[in-house]
């Protein structure tokens, strides 16, 4: 059983880490499309 838990937390925490590496990735794409979409409404209005 010793054995068992230092396998597991590793996995655990690299799945963590791909977790937040893939949040860091796509949350600067969405806010920009985000961003974009914004900034073209404002002009498609006249108010930019």
């Amino acid at each position: 059983m010793a054995n068992v838990a230092p396998v597991v937390a590793p996995r655990a925490g690299r799945a963590s880490r791909f977790g937040w590496a893939g949040l860091g990735l796509l949350l600067p794409l969405i806010l920009a499309l985000g961003w974009e979409a914004a900034v073209r409404a404002g002009l498609a209005q006249g108010r930019l």
